[in-house]
């Protein structure tokens, strides 16, 4: 269940980084210290100033959909093309981490779900600095009946000379309303499928 008054999209951002960067501290994701950040926002996000008020966070139900991050997916490593996949032959693995959700309702009853993700990507043995494009799928379905959206976003990250780095970006995705079922689920997850 969301919270009666939702965090705009930059607290989103920020509760994301620091929240990942605390589990990163921890060692959460068993990636070693030292990474840049970079928190682009995709383009059509928008941000409202600190003055304006966004009024489709009071309009429609406070249902909000589970965030899921899909079976398999968290993961992804690029290995030395034409070698085995072996830790060996690792260029590089980007790891999913941390997830967040906002909801926000039109005058149509349509769902705009703003989702906040974040994670790490590290050097393997036979990699060092470059800047990588991971593929994240974003799919709404609608609970055993369809799939509402399945959209594919590109994150460019760089790895710098501490051959770690983390990435937070925000996306936005509009849906029809819920109506009265609430049984929608967004699934977030690498795509292996995606061009390499």
């Amino acid at each position: 269940m969301r919270p009666s008054f939702p965090i705009p999209a930059v607290s989103l951002l920020a509760a994301l980084s620091m929240s990942f960067l605390l589990a990163g501290c921890l060692g959460g994701l068993g990636f070693g210290g030292g990474a840049e950040e970079t928190v682009p926002v995709e383009p059509g996000t928008a941000q409202k100033g600190s003055n304006e008020i966004d009024l489709r966070r009071y309009l429609g139900p406070s249902y909000c959909p589970d965030l899921r991050i899909k079976a398999d997916t968290q993961t992804l490593r690029r290995y030395k093309r034409g070698a085995e996949e072996s830790d060996e032959n690792l260029v590089w693995q980007g790891s999913l981490g941390e997830t967040a959700r906002e909801c926000l309702y039109d005058a149509s009853g349509n769902l705009t779900l703003r989702i906040g993700v974040s994670g790490r990507v590290l050097a393997g043995p036979q990699g060092g600095q470059a800047t990588v494009d991971l593929p994240i799928r974003i799919v709404v379905v609608k609970h055993d009946e369809a799939v509402l959206t399945s959209e594919l976003k590109k994150v460019s990250v760089t790895i710098g000379p501490e051959l770690s780095s983390v990435f937070s970006q925000v996306y936005e995705v509009t849906v029809p309303s819920p109506g009265n079922d609430r049984d929608y689920i967004i699934y977030v997850g690498f795509d292996e499928d995606s061009k390499r």
